[in-house]
């Protein structure tokens, strides 16, 4: 089987289906490495956005309310 047809066919499976293909690509991939780790820029950057949420007291906005403000420029 092509590549072009592993992906094809990779469209067609359900979204559990293509967690547990995808886990088990990664697990060949990467044996022994389930958690690749964060580096110190990630939790830094990670930090800093959840010290963003914390700071703002309002609810998050759904994508579709984010993008109909960017529709009309708001």
């Amino acid at each position: 089987m092509s590549t072009n047809e592993i992906i094809q066919e990779f469209g067609n499976l359900s979204l559990d289906e293509k967690l547990r293909l995808l886990d088990a690509l990664w697990s060949r991939v990467a044996p022994g490495e389930s958690d690749p780790g964060m580096t110190d820029q990630d939790r830094l950057a990670l930090a800093e956005r959840l010290s963003d949420v914390e700071a703002d007291p309002r609810p998050p906005r759904s994508l579709d309310e984010v993008v109909q403000d960017l529709r009309h420029g708001r």
